[in-house]
């Protein structure tokens, strides 16, 4: 948030609940990988909602980033200061990251075995590497398609930005016709739900509600509530991702701004939100690749897994994620101070 501003608490709430919806997937996938037997127990369903969690985790994120992007910069923008903090704010943390789990698989395996091509280490560097691993061999090894995505729409939120301003009803429509159109006709390797043009509908909502909302009636989240009861009763199972995640995942967001008013009244929920919030994109790059390395030392794991044990392994990972996270979040920070003062370095 930028300085001066009051801090939006829901948008912490949301965070914390879509990081969550990610995290326990990833956690939850593990299991079925390594083919150990937990006699089906789940920490969360894996669809609410008739969506998938991480999908709807996923949603919540692009929304999420688009209400924030909207309240930083609805009213002052200056292109040169936001290329700075989204390159800053992304770039350096994840160049740390993938720098520790490159040397970690190379020492933990003792070798480093990559065919790509010298080049494509352009695309880590640009942190596209997981988003383009459908189509070009790369050394991706952290983050996942998620990242890549986001950066392109990063790229495109200034225009988005004058659009809503400007001109919301055409670029709303604009978009929307590129949904449904991208929705229909493509056909690649890469998912429909991958591809960033068609998750700007998502960026636009949360741009919007914060634009011309900024609260939510209780109307309009009885409404969400509704939609979001028909839909875990109606087995939406085998909807395609792209046309069911947006829908429930904006009305996930509505639900979950209008009942911030109360949770946001307990200091508890707020510090934990914030706590969470700050260290959020350093989870999101050590997260997967810790909850990996904890269930290789269970890959050869027998008997049944009991719920009991399912839960310590959960906390596990949730502490290793949490000590790594904090470590890498803090590296950044020092990082982050080097590089802004190599510019204006003076000469002795």
């Amino acid at each position: 948030m930028s300085e001066g501003r009051k801090r939006l608490i829901y948008l912490d709430i949301i965070r914390v609940f879509a990081l969550v919806c990610v995290f326990v997937v990833h956690f939850t996938r593990q299991f079925e990988f390594y083919g150990i037997d937990c006699d089906g127990y789940k920490i969360l369903p894996d669809h609410p909602f008739g969506v998938y969690l991480g999908s709807l985790g996923v949603s919540l994120f692009f929304l999420t980033s688009g209400a924030s992007l909207m309240y930083v910069y609805e009213k002052k923008f200056d292109l040169v200061t936001y290329i700075k903090r989204r390159f800053f704010g992304i770039l350096p943390m994840y160049w740390i990251a993938f720098a520790a789990a490159t040397l970690y698989q190379f020492f933990s395996t003792r070798q480093f075995q990559n065919d790509s091509a010298p080049w494509t280490i352009l695309l880590s560097v640009c942190g596209l590497d997981g988003y383009l691993e459908w189509y070009i061999p790369s050394f991706h090894v952290i983050g996942d398609w998620f990242l890549g995505c986001i950066i392109l729409i990063y790229c495109l939120f200034p225009l988005l930005r004058i659009g809503i301003i400007k001109k919301p009803r055409l670029t709303i429509g604009l978009s929307l016709v590129i949904y449904v159109l991208g929705g229909i006709f493509f056909r690649s390797a890469m998912p429909a739900d991958a591809l960033f043009l068609l998750r700007v509908p998502e960026i636009l909502f949360g741009m919007c509600f914060v634009y011309y909302f900024g609260k939510v009636k209780p109307y309009a989240a009885a409404i969400a509530a509704g939609f979001l009861i028909f839909c875990a009763v109606g087995h939406f199972t085998q909807v395609p991702t792209i046309w069911l995640a947006p829908p429930v995942g904006a009305a996930v967001f509505t639900v979950l701004a209008f009942c911030s008013e109360w949770l946001g009244r307990s200091l508890a929920v707020v510090d934990f939100s914030k706590m969470i919030s700050k260290y959020c994109y350093a989870i999101f790059l050590t997260h997967h690749m810790v909850i990996v390395e904890v269930f290789r030392r269970f890959q050869d794991y027998v008997r049944p897994m009991s719920v009991a044990e399912v839960w310590l392994l959960f906390f596990v990972c949730i502490l290793v994620t949490a000590v790594l996270s904090g470590a890498l979040y803090h590296v950044n920070v020092h990082f982050c101070n080097g590089l802004k003062k190599i510019p204006g370095k003076e000469k002795p």
